[in-house]
């Protein structure tokens, strides 16, 4: 007796964590560059090489809006540069800060940032913040009126602030610091960071509830999400003495690097030490139980979890987590990507 025909073949993608002894005749058990979408399965069309050679090993990308250009600004260790084409050219531009030197990035902590009001901001953790403005001549420079003799391992914009991760201070490290900015009006930088000016908003909170350092954060929507190696926070701003109140929101889920959050519909995509998550700030959900768990974390680099990141193909409805396999004992960067479809919530290998 002729057995009927398959026409709908894993809308949910490839199932590791199931035995393939078990799995209906209609699962995929495994699977290598192939995507899913539309109840079908295609091979993925591969890649190619765009706005020629980086001058540099881009250890960062940052979209920024100049003027009368759209771009990438790309920070190697010790240089950044911005890339943008017109027409057919394609052009890339030294915006190293002309007072200071060279940067000294490293490989392990790299680069993060983003756009406040039209300012590009961006931090490596050893030097001083570097921020840049719209003019198509400008170049990147230390960010005017940040604390003396201070570092930060991560800087981001939220609203009109400026929010500072885990700083060192007169040499000092302070893991669990979560500093903020006086908010800046659109097109400058923050006036002061000094805590201490009670007529300014600027100021600074110890999440050290749990032994977890501050790793990154995002917003969702009005609120500053914080998220620990342990432990992920809400920052909402309430105005007044405190200017902003702050609220754990998950006790038992953390991040497990920097760059592992993205957010969509209202909501985020975060890979924690052993999970894959969504969730909206008032309830998570696990999204790779009894698919892709045992095999996406198995196959991760021991040594170089921390170097895994989020990228988001919005196009596609694709977030990539990327990176470095057990196997890649040779230059430590991602090599293996696991790609979610959050419009079919399906699992694909790149």
């Amino acid at each position: 007796m002729a057995e009927a025909q398959i026409t709908v073949l894993n809308p949910t993608g490839i199932n590791k964590d199931m035995s393939s002894y078990e799995a209906p005749k209609d699962k995929w058990s495994d699977g290598n560059n192939i995507q899913f979408d539309n109840d079908k399965t295609a091979k993925v069309l591969g890649n190619q090489q765009v706005f020629g050679t980086p001058t540099v090993a881009p250890y960062w990308l940052m979209p920024f809006d100049t003027i009368s250009t759209n771009s990438w600004i790309y920070p190697g260790l010790t240089k950044v540069y911005r890339v943008h084409t017109s027409g057919t050219t394609t052009t890339h531009t030294d915006l190293t800060r002309t007072s200071g030197g060279d940067y000294s990035a490293t490989a392990v902590a790299g680069w993060n940032g983003g756009v406040l009001g039209g300012v590009a901001i961006l931090n490596n953790g050893v030097d001083s913040p570097q921020f840049m403005g719209t003019a198509n001549n400008a170049k990147f420079a230390d960010l005017t009126n940040w604390l003396s003799s201070t570092t930060c391992a991560v800087m981001r914009p939220f609203k009109r602030f400026l929010v500072a991760l885990d700083t060192t201070e007169s040499s000092t490290r302070y893991p669990f610091r979560v500093r903020w900015s006086h908010p800046a009006e659109g097109g400058t930088v923050p006036t002061t960071w000094n805590a201490a000016d009670a007529t300014k908003d600027a100021g600074y909170v110890d999440l050290s509830q749990s032994k977890g350092f501050v790793v990154d954060c995002l917003p969702l929507g009005d609120t500053n999400i914080i998220y620990k190696e342990d432990s992920i926070w809400s920052m909402a701003f309430e105005g007044g003495q405190s200017i902003f109140g702050f609220r754990q929101l998950f006790a038992d889920a953390g991040i497990i690097g920097r760059h592992c959050v993205k957010d969509f519909d209202n909501k985020h995509f975060l890979v924690t030490e052993d999970d894959v998550i969504i969730h909206d700030g008032q309830t998570k959900q696990s999204i790779v139980d009894s698919q892709i768990r045992d095999e996406l974390f198995s196959s991760m680099h021991p040594d170089y979890k921390a170097r895994t990141f989020v990228a988001a193909d919005r196009e596609k409805n694709e977030m990539w987590v990327c990176f470095v396999s057990n196997t890649n004992d040779t230059n430590a960067f991602a090599d293996t990507a696991f790609v979610y479809n959050w419009r079919n919530n399906s699992w694909s290998k790149r």
